[in-house]
């Protein structure tokens, strides 16, 4: 029976904090896929143009159809894993991702990839809410921001994963093959979700590790409340429009660099090989990783979210004002893996908002605050690759190598300055829940 807690076994609230990495494990490796997915078109530019016949504005869109999917499914995911659970939840999301992965191998007409893609898109946009759902019911709130990090942490491997190691993979067994084999590994994670992941340490008998503080008569309350009044109160409350923004702002940079055209801009501007180019790539991506797991820690352990992010947000407006404006878009070889790996860093200020957003609104709408704040992400993610294409496309014919992308990167550094503006703008929750103490 739903919120029935069995009586916990002799030695079960010993082995409950064991458990709990397994089901954290399962899910947090599906997040690792899924951004592989997310990112994966960025180092087959010439294979895909050259079977598709692509413009840069529609390989930047064929990138986004991910992106699409996310946004469509942000508010349904956070129904989801607060209705049926993340179990059931991420074991539907893998099926479906195989599905896209397994279509896209095949896929010989652009509709068709544009297709495949937004199908992955759907089944791979689930992992991350699911994760966090996992993580309140699994851990205690004083460990969630420290745990948020390191899930951004180990899912950006899986962005890392879609730089030189895909190239590599692409070159020894084309696109098509390695898109074959990550369809059948995703049937995989499914039957390994299903059997081993639960919602909640009570499903397994075990006591709640979550904090004590979680409201169960806030949580009937919300069954009782329509979605649409649900809705309503997370959007009037004025706390969440600043890290709305920000997560939108920074995310037009980290997926146009590191899932379209960061690549490329290597490639072409310094006349490198494709594999060459993703090793500078792969390095934003490691930042990002780092950047996301050291937020996450110095967050929790100081009990402040608002000036990490400031900070943070503040150090990808410098670096990105610099490489567009005063170097425009050229800065030395040298340089450019540092500048990667240091924007990586700062533009891990994105994965702090889902912290301030769920300690500034109703604990039992953490689902769907936080599927907003991914929404707005994904909006930033689907448009500016599009964006940056179209720009690129409008100005080819007079433009090539550095002036061209200064051109198109300019985008970049003003979404990074809206960024830090918005992290200026930011409530300080000082690690608790501002809903709980209004009322």
């Amino acid at each position: 029976m739903r919120g029935t807690v069995q009586a916990p076994a002799k030695g079960a609230e010993q082995r409950a904090p064991l458990y709990r990495w397994v089901v954290y494990g399962l899910l947090v490796l599906c997040y690792f896929l899924a951004n592989f997915h997310r990112l994966a078109t960025g180092v087959m530019q010439e294979e895909l143009t050259a079977v598709f016949g692509l413009t840069a504005a529609s390989f930047g869109n064929l990138g986004s159809m991910v992106f699409y999917a996310y946004m469509v499914m942000q508010v349904p995911t956070g129904i989801l894993v607060d209705t049926i659970g993340p179990r059931m939840t991420v074991t539907a999301g893998c099926l479906l991702t195989a599905a896209g992965s397994m279509m896209f191998s095949m896929a010989n007409t652009l509709p068709l990839a544009y297709a495949s893609r937004f199908l992955i898109g759907i089944g791979i946009s689930v992992s991350y809410l699911s994760t966090l759902k996992v993580q309140a019911k699994w851990f205690r709130a004083e460990e969630f921001a420290t745990i948020t990090g390191l899930t951004f942490f180990i899912g950006n491997m899986g962005s890392l994963l879609a730089q030189t190691p895909l190239r590599l993979l692409v070159e020894k067994f084309t696109w098509r093959g390695t898109f074959a084999f990550f369809a059948v590994l995703s049937v995989m994670m499914a039957a390994l979700v299903f059997v081993f992941v639960r919602n909640a340490p009570e499903e397994k008998g075990y006591p709640p590790l979550a904090s004590p503080a979680a409201p169960t008569g806030t949580e009937k309350n919300e069954q009782k409340q329509g979605l649409l009044q649900n809705l309503a109160g997370v959007l009037a409350n004025r706390a969440n429009c600043p890290p709305f923004l920000i997560c939108a702002a920074l995310c037009v940079t980290v997926t146009t660099l590191t899932g379209s055209f960061g690549t490329a801009y290597i490639r072409d501007v310094y006349e490198l090989t494709t594999v060459e180019a993703s090793g500078y790539t792969a390095w934003m991506t490691v930042g990002i990783a780092v950047g996301a797991a050291g937020i996450g820690f110095l967050s929790d352990l100081t009990k402040r979210r608002k000036v990490y992010m400031v900070v943070f947000s503040g150090v990808a407006a410098v670096i990105w004002a610099y490489v567009v404006f005063l170097r425009g878009a050229q800065p030395p070889l040298a340089a450019m893996k540092a500048l990667y790996f240091l924007s990586g860093v700062s533009l891990a200020a994105y994965t702090l908002p889902y912290t301030v957003v769920k300690e500034s609104n109703d604990a039992a709408h953490s689902g769907l605050s936080t599927s907003l704040v991914g929404l707005l992400g994904f909006l930033g993610s689907s448009l500016g690759p599009v964006a940056v294409g179209k720009i690129l496309d409008r100005h080819s014919m007079a433009l090539s190598g550095a002036p061209l992308y200064a051109k198109a990167f300019a985008l970049l550094a003003v979404c990074n300055i809206v960024g830090f503006v918005c992290a200026l703008l930011i409530r300080e929750t000082g690690g608790k829940n501002l809903f709980e103490q209004a009322e």
